[in-house]
């Protein structure tokens, strides 16, 4: 298996059960905890589903995991987080956050996956990477996956899987950003980087489809 980031250290923390649910306090308390324990990136892979997350938003019933992501900011931590996977032109919540990266996903042919979410209101600090085609196990993102799911067809051993969504794009971005953290980087000037170097796909520029744009390790690392 290959990474982008092989000399850094995890620190995982578990905000969901088994299930993959979780309080808003939970993911908040998480954040925190990365921050408070120094994490230079923090990569919360999870979301509310479009349309239901900017509901709840406006309720307030957000405002823990938005204060997390300030105070995560505020203590020199890039925050990046998934999109979302329902092929809704929309960051999901909290992925919208303005101190947050919003990361959607391309496939294997570059182009824009059929599920992932994006940015249309081009509000948020929004750039895609790759994520998996969601078809074929050959489109997929292989990766380590958990050893108590069924055996896969995509892969002969138990804790592997290929799999697919804007949470297995997620962590090319981190690993890219704990790269820059490596050289002595700012968060902002992470967040700068990874935005600035992108490599610009669609239409010129920035736009509601990819962003910035398809992460480039290799650019980021000489910005």
């Amino acid at each position: 298996m290959a990474g982008t980031a092989p000399g850094a250290r995890i620190l995982p923390v578990r905000v969901l059960d088994a299930e993959g649910s979780g309080s808003t306090e939970a993911v908040a308390d998480g954040i925190r905890y990365a921050a408070d324990q120094g994490a230079d990136v923090i990569n919360p892979s999870l979301g509310i589903t479009s349309g239901v997350g900017q509901a709840v938003k406006l309720i307030g019933a957000l405002d823990p995991i938005y204060e997390a992501i300030d105070h995560a900011w505020s203590s020199g931590s890039v925050v990046v987080i998934a999109a979302g996977n329902d092929t809704v032109p929309l960051c999901a919540e909290p992925a919208a956050h303005p101190q947050a990266l919003c990361i959607g996903a391309t496939d294997s042919r570059d182009l824009m996956s059929f599920y992932s979410d994006s940015d249309a209101t081009m509000t948020s600090k929004y750039m895609v990477a790759p994520g998996g085609d969601g078809l074929t196990c050959s489109g997929d993102i292989f990766s380590t996956y958990l050893r108590s799911k069924a055996q896969s067809v995509c892969s002969p051993e138990a804790g592997y899987d290929a799999l697919a969504g804007t949470s297995m794009a997620t962590p090319f971005v981190a690993g890219v950003g704990g790269l820059l953290a490596g050289k002595g980087y700012t968060n902002t000037q992470i967040a700068n980087c990874l935005l600035s170097s992108a490599d610009d796909l669609g239409v010129p520029g920035r736009d509601p489809v990819y962003g910035y744009g398809r992460l480039n390790a290799l650019r980021a690392v000489g910005c």
